[in-house]
């Protein structure tokens, strides 16, 4: 594959394909309302979302993820507001996994947070602790969300 495959840049609330194709990912994944995600991701309130960016891979939709100040891990564990801002919606196509694209945009979140003078970022999950881990995300704890175990993590940048 020639890096010219490959493009990685800031998803735009005008986008509403993308948005729509994304939503549809989240609520698979997560059960998160399509409805929510779409107007999340077309207003994109700076209070909520700091960045989103979309991966494409020839022109198609193939990852995702964004830097947000609110996440759904607040709704249970509300002791966790104190750290801001955090990784979140971090989605790659099934058909793309495991081809170290999912490290590849982690690394563009990276390069975006810190352009945006952040310092720190928090993540949760229950899904893809060893690939956050590979990418430098150190554990701080474990905690109980959605039935599951879920690791909070963070990243000095």
């Amino acid at each position: 594959m020639t890096p010219g495959d490959i493009s990685i840049r800031k998803l735009e609330p005008q986008e509403s394909d993308l948005i729509l194709k994304i939503a549809h990912w989240y609520f698979d994944e997560w059960g998160s309302p399509v409805e929510k995600t779409v107007k999340s991701l077309t207003t994109q309130a700076p209070e909520e979302i700091l960045f989103h960016l979309v991966m494409m891979k020839n022109g198609a939709l193939i990852g995702t993820a964004g830097v947000y100040h609110e996440v759904n891990l607040f709704n249970v564990h509300s002791r966790f507001r104190k750290f801001t801002p955090w990784l979140a919606l971090f989605y790659m196509d099934e058909k793309e996994r495991g081809r170290g694209m999912g490290a590849q945009l982690l690394e563009h979140v990276d390069i975006h947070a810190r352009e945006a003078g952040i310092s720190q970022v928090y993540l949760y999950t229950f899904t893809a602790e060893r690939l956050y881990a590979r990418c430098g995300w150190r554990y701080m704890e474990t905690v109980r969300y959605k039935d599951h175990d879920t690791a909070v993590m963070d990243k000095i940048l």
